[in-house]
């Protein structure tokens, strides 16, 4: 998909899941190093979604990821 999103000329990509989610229980996340390499190969900014928290969100200092996506975190006290 990152591959078909730098052909198609986006100007980014949402990468998910991250990080386990509570609207997909059990479902398979990339974790850290995963998103890392994918996006290393993108070609195009990276934006991490999926489980996003304060706590998730420190850990993809260094990942590469331009930004951060989600719903959750927007109601996380200490985001306002």
């Amino acid at each position: 998909a990152l591959v078909a999103a730098r052909r198609a000329r986006v100007d980014a990509a949402l990468l998910a899941p991250v990080f386990a989610t509570a609207s997909h229980p059990g479902a398979p996340c990339l974790g850290i190093l995963r998103t890392a390499l994918l996006r290393r190969g993108a070609g195009v900014p990276v934006f991490a979604l999926g489980g996003i928290n304060t706590g998730t969100a420190r850990r993809l200092m260094g990942s590469g990821v331009c930004g951060i996506a989600g719903i959750g975190f927007a109601v996380e006290p200490g985001w306002a």
